[in-house]
């Protein structure tokens, strides 16, 4: 029983030691530019929309969402369906459609306040520190994500590929003093046959009013 046992442990380590090259393993996520996130957003240019839901044009800043990273990602976007697209292989060999780099896209996107603090005096003197929290911007989801609300298409998002990125615009009052705009994304791996599996969590990537440049 010893001797059988030696062997039976001996065999798993040889498995263990020789099944694999060492250095071989490959790091599912690294990033290119290691001063960067995986993914991110940054200010590209002042723009000129024309607004979804009310069909006016209005002053607008142009955002570039990045895909720092060596897989694929998807985001909630829309393109036309004439747009040229480049195909890739996801992980577990589903082909998809990729946009090209910096290609302009209608994104869905959000709006949230940027609490802050800021200290007062009360009557005997004594200094507190009070949040502070500004009034968030309403942002219908009809504006935002207008191509959503076809009922009868159906939108599984855009894929970004390694190393690109894409261009979306929000009106200027979005990105007004202590705003900031988010959007969400979801990694490669969180995907089977193309689709996103029921049960993964959406992450969020922020771009905040302090990212704009100053005149």
């Amino acid at each position: 029983m010893k001797l059988k046992f030696a062997f039976i442990l001996f065999c798993s380590t040889s498995v263990f030691v020789f099944g694999q090259k060492p250095g071989s393993e490959t790091k599912p996520y690294s990033l290119p530019d290691k001063n960067k996130p995986s993914v991110y957003l940054s200010f590209d240019s002042q723009a000129v929309i024309d607004e979804a839901c009310s069909s006016k044009k209005r002053a607008a800043y142009r955002l570039a969402l990045h895909n720092n990273s060596t897989k694929p990602i998807n985001v909630g976007a829309h393109f036309a369906a004439s747009d040229p697209t480049d195909k890739i292989t996801l992980g577990d060999g589903t082909i998809a459609k990729a946009l090209p780099d910096k290609k302009f896209v209608r994104m869905c996107y959000d709006v949230e306040a940027v609490p802050y603090y800021t200290s007062k005096v009360d009557n005997t003197g004594i200094y507190d520190e009070i949040l502070v929290r500004r009034a968030t911007p309403e942002v219908t989801f009809y504006c935002s994500c207008a191509f959503q609300q076809q009922a009868d298409r159906r939108y599984d998002g855009v894929w970004i590929a390694p190393g690109k990125s894409i261009l979306f615009a929000v009106p200027k009052e979005y990105l007004a003093e202590d705003l900031k705009i988010y959007t969400l994304f979801n990694y490669e791996f969180e995907f089977e046959g193309g689709k996103l599996r029921y049960n993964e969590p959406h992450h969020q990537v922020f771009f905040y009013w302090s990212g704009i440049p100053k005149r």
